[in-house]
């Protein structure tokens, strides 16, 4: 059975959200960058203003959840509220 990737946070900025991603991973929890704009999955620039959401596997929202905590600030970094995550 698969583990479904879930949305642990969302971030405001590519590269933001990269750095993000980029902690996760060194902390052992696999994260994938998606933006919601147009654009992404055709590797164009990014419009600014379009939320940009960081995905880990269902397992390990709560650990992915508790590293970022330390790290939110509204405009940048907002996180999903535990056991409200979305896919």
């Amino acid at each position: 059975m698969d583990d479904p990737l879930v949305r642990v946070a969302t971030a405001w900025s590519e590269p933001i959200a990269q750095s993000w991603a980029e902690l996760l991973r060194n902390n052992g929890i696999p994260s994938i960058v998606k933006a919601a704009g147009p654009g992404f999955s055709l590797g164009a620039p990014l419009p600014f203003g379009f939320p940009i959401y960081l995905l880990v596997p269902a397992s390990l929202f709560a650990r992915g959840h508790a590293i970022l905590e330390g790290y939110e600030e509204p405009g940048e970094l907002e996180l999903e509220p535990v056991g409200d995550a979305a896919g």
